[in-house]
């Protein structure tokens, strides 16, 4: 939670690429309270996280969003999706969390670092 709270403090859009089926996911972050930390939600029962992604986009588009693809950060604990996600969007930044990066504090520092 304080990841994305500090996300969102510096500029970032949040959203959810979860894989999972959006009933469930959306009863989890309503159970914990926090729904509201996200500006947009991409679930489906579907491993497309990259169709997903570029839909989001497109949608920030229309409605004046522009987010140049170097500007986009993917945070995953798996990085089963990142070929297509790279293939099919760009060349996004992408935290491998708990695995190349152990923590949130450490994800920062790679933000500060490439993003900010």
């Amino acid at each position: 939670m304080e990841f994305i709270k500090w996300a969102k403090q510096n500029g970032a859009i949040v959203a959810s690429l979860s894989w999972n089926k959006p009933d469930h996911v959306f009863k989890a972050l309503d159970t914990f309270g926090i729904s509201d930390l996200f500006d947009y939600h991409a679930t489906e029962y579907t491993d497309e996280k990259d169709r997903r992604l570029l839909e989001l986009l497109r949608r920030l588009s229309t409605n004046g969003i522009k987010i140049p693809i170097c500007n986009v950060l993917y945070v995953d604990d798996r990085d089963i999706h990142i070929e297509d996600i790279r293939k099919n969007v760009g060349d996004v930044l992408f935290i491998h969390i708990w695995n190349k990066i152990s923590d949130f504090s450490e994800a920062r520092k790679v933000i500060k670092d490439k993003l900010l």
